[in-house]
C-alpha cells in the first residue's frame, strides 16, 4: 500500500497535524510513501518495545483478525474453531506488562466500547507499569458495501475508497464513550495515535483525535 506525499502534505496543512513515516516499517519514493505487508510476529515485537505509553491506531480487519488469533493461542493456549470478526470502528485492546502480553479484549462499537464483563476484574487490576495497544477498524467505506469483485480491483480493494460521511454522525455519538477509554488509560498526553497508511485509515484516526478532544 501506498499514500501520495503531496496528499499528506494537504492533511497536515488542513488539520494541523504532522504524520512520522519511521524508515524501519516505510519506503520513502519520490512522490509516495509505501507501507510493508502485515506482519503478526513484527507488530507484537514493536508494540512490546514500548515503554508505558498507550497507543491508538486504526488498522484492518485481517490484521486484528490474525492477532486476536495468534495471541490467544501463542500466549494464552486458546484455540477457537472460528476467528473472530471485527466491524468497522470495533477496538481490538491489548494489555501489555513488563514486556508481555497480559490478555487481549474486543470492545465492540455497538455496545459502546464497554469492557467484556468477563475482564472488567481485570482491568481494575492494571498497574502503573502497564499499557494498552488499541486497535480500531478504520470507517466504512464504499469498497466494503460492493460485492463486485471486479469492482473491488478497479478500486484497488479500498487503496483509493473513502469513509462515508456517516462517519461524522457515528463518532460523535460514540464521542463520550471514546473520551472514556482515553481518560480511563491516562488521557491524551499518555497515548501514541497513529494509522495504517491507507487512505481512509487516516481520516479515522483524525476524526478520532478530533471527538475525544
Amino acid at each position: 500500500y501506498k499514500i501520495n506525499k503531496y496528499l499528506i502534505k494537504i492533511i497536515e496543512n488542513n488539520f494541523n497535524c504532522n504524520f512520522v513515516f519511521d524508515n524501519k516499517y516505510f519506503t520513502t519514493g519520490k512522490k509516495n510513501y509505501r507501507g510493508q505487508p502485515n506482519n503478526t510476529t513484527k507488530f507484537i515485537q514493536y508494540i512490546l518495545k514500548k515503554k508505558n505509553k498507550n497507543h491508538f491506531i486504526i488498522a484492518h480487519s485481517n490484521l486484528m483478525t490474525e492477532l486476536s488469533y495468534y495471541i490467544e493461542k501463542e500466549y494464552f493456549n486458546i484455540e477457537y474453531k472460528d476467528k473472530h470478526i471485527f466491524d468497522n470502528l470495533d477496538i481490538l485492546q491489548i494489555v501489555i506488562q513488563d514486556k508481555k502480553i497480559k490478555y487481549c479484549m474486543i470492545r465492540r462499537f455497538s455496545d459502546n466500547y464497554m469492557l467484556p464483563s468477563d475482564f472488567i476484574d481485570n482491568d481494575k487490576k492494571i498497574s502503573k507499569d502497564t499499557y494498552s495497544v488499541f486497535l480500531m477498524r478504520h470507517c466504512s467505506a464504499c469498497h466494503n458495501i460492493t460485492k463486485n469483485v471486479f469492482t473491488k480491483i478497479n478500486y484497488g480493494y479500498g487503496l483509493y475508497s473513502s469513509c462515508f460521511i456517516i462517519l461524522n454522525k457515528e463518532m460523535k455519538n460514540k464521542s463520550q464513550y471514546l473520551r472514556k477509554i482515553i481518560e480511563d488509560y491516562g488521557g491524551v498526553r499518555n497515548f501514541s495515535f497513529g494509522s495504517s497508511i491507507i487512505f481512509r485509515s487516516i481520516l479515522t484516526i483524525l476524526k478520532v483525535f478530533s471527538v475525544i478532544q
